[in-house]
């Protein structure tokens, strides 16, 4: 455990549900089952909502879970309420690509406008979060160097600070 994120875990309703203080109770209920398999197992949820309103959550996770177990666990918890789900399980060989693909939602996240006082996100002490510096010649450079990393599927700008270039994926 400790170790950097190489595991998405997706979170889904069946239903179109779009309550965000029960989906912060949902995810929160089944990562506190998560911990209980996986003593120190890191973790970052985000939550997304779609175009028509249903939210579901991404959660980055640096140790393996049992994907039949997650999902019984997920729809015990939506059963409660008369709810099903599904869960997805992702592996990403390389950490920056997963980066890239979770800046994606946490950039998101900041214009939510049913966030209120909420974080963009859950996260608990057992994530290490790496630190990617490159130093690179130039602007363009940087852009290709951040498009090989991220893929063919990102939009960002950068920022300017003292001749230091900042990318950043939204």
């Amino acid at each position: 455990m400790g170790s950097s994120c190489d595991r998405m875990l997706t979170l889904t309703y069946k239903e179109n549900f779009t309550d965000r203080d029960a989906a912060d109770r949902h995810v929160t209920a089944l990562l506190r089952v998560i911990k209980k398999w996986h003593k120190g197992i890191g973790y970052l949820a985000i939550p997304e909502y779609q175009k028509r309103g249903a939210i579901h959550w991404h959660i980055a996770l640096n140790t393996r879970v049992d994907a039949t177990r997650t999902r019984e666990a997920w729809n015990k918890i939506l059963g409660e309420e008369g709810m099903t789900g599904n869960i997805n399980l992702q592996y990403f060989p390389s950490a920056t690509k997963q980066a890239a693909y979770l800046a994606k939602y946490v950039s998101k996240a900041m214009d939510d406008p049913n966030r209120g006082s909420r974080k963009r996100y859950k996260r608990n002490r057992g994530l290490v979060i790496p630190e990617t510096i490159v130093d690179l010649p130039d602007i363009n450079s940087g852009f290709d160097r951040f498009h090989e990393i991220a893929g063919d599927q990102w939009y960002g700008d950068y920022i300017e600070n003292h001749g230091v270039y900042w990318l950043r994926a939204y």
